[in-house]
């Protein structure tokens, strides 16, 4: 093991085809130490474009940090299209992060990159799976179309993709109101919460329950707006119980989103301020990406602010009308997505 440092400082002295071997005997070295984002790295030194893809589906895209979100396009922008075609698992897991992130130009490319794709007879199933899931994720916040493809999604991937349970993601996004975010048709609320309570269980069965209790928290948010505080309360509080069973903390934020609001309407401050600290507490827990935790902490702010007449105490990105700020895109953006975190 003394060596093995020692190799790494003159590996840029060596020749280039002695480089790339020596790359890949780091990489695989850190492959069975468990660290996948190094060996992908070292992999994509030496230019070992098949190893590093097989690492990224071997790690079901888990690596696959929004913090080196630039190496990961860099490493698909590089890596021939011959090598790509041969690896649609790792296509689709950095084309989900992309769309995860914000980054709507390399989902779409790659989206087109795996529908363009002839795989042989016993993987054409298999690949339909992937492009239903990001059709799924191409239709959001229209729900209709998402429970429709994340349905036939699950039909034939046969199980759940661990990528969507990821403890690194938010289901909401970054949008701290579940209504707003997918409600889209005027005077139809409850048409849309049935269609979200008759959807869900496709997604929660692909996803591996990430996000339980998206259902309530909507009828909750409906119920709020009615005027039904009480029933609103109840509805939170039984979402925050299913999001309990999800260790990944799934939409803790929005419950207290929801909390708060009613806790305004009811003019109880000490409650409405309990419920602001345990919201910085989860954005303190480091378990979500921080621009994500930030843009949803910013957004409950503005709320608040604009509530108690104090525009000034909102984030300066919101008061100067930054819409490139925001985590997710509204309306506009370069694919067909519909994404919108205001509230």
């Amino acid at each position: 093991m003394a060596c093995f440092p020692h190799s790494l400082r003159r590996m840029h002295r060596l020749p280039v085809d002695r480089r790339g071997a020596l790359c890949t005997r780091c990489g695989d070295w850190f492959r069975h130490s468990g660290d996948m984002f190094s060996a992908i790295r070292y992999y994509y030194r030496g230019r070992n474009y098949e190893q590093a893809l097989r690492a990224v589906e071997e790690d079901c895209g888990r690596s696959i940090a929004i913090g080196e979100w630039d190496f990961f396009c860099e490493l698909m922008v590089d890596c021939p299209r011959e090598v790509i075609k041969c690896h649609p698992w790792a296509v689709f897991f950095v084309a989900v992060c992309g769309f995860l992130i914000g980054d709507l130009e390399i989902f779409a490319e790659l989206q087109g990159i795996l529908a363009g794709l002839e795989p042989p007879d016993e993987n054409r199933r298999e690949l339909a799976g992937m492009l239903a899931a990001l059709r799924a994720l191409e239709a959001h916040n229209d729900f209709r179309q998402m429970a429709k493809e994340f349905s036939l999604a699950f039909e034939k991937l046969n199980g759940h993709l661990e990528i969507l349970s990821s403890s690194s993601q938010m289901w909401t996004i970054g949008a701290p109101s579940v209504l707003m975010l997918y409600h889209r048709r005027p005077g139809e609320p409850e048409d849309e919460i049935f269609e979200m309570q008759e959807g869900m269980h496709h997604f929660y069965s692909l996803a591996n329950g990430h996000g339980l209790g998206v259902e309530y928290l909507m009828q909750g948010e409906a119920d709020m707006f009615a005027g039904k505080v009480d029933s609103a309360k109840v509805h939170a509080f039984s979402a925050e119980e299913m999001t309990m069973q999800d260790d990944l903390i799934g939409n803790a934020s929005s419950v207290k989103f929801l909390l708060m609001r009613c806790a305004v309407l009811e003019s109880d401050g000490p409650a409405y301020q309990k419920l602001w600290d345990e919201m910085r507490r989860i954005a303190d827990a480091d378990i979500y990406p921080e621009k994500l935790v930030q843009t949803s902490l910013d957004l409950c702010h503005a709320f608040f602010s604009l509530h108690l007449g104090k525009p000034e105490d909102m984030a300066l990105w919101i008061r100067d009308g930054k819409r490139d700020e925001l985590y997710m895109f509204p309306q506009g953006c370069t694919t067909r997505l519909r994404c919108t975190t205001c509230c």
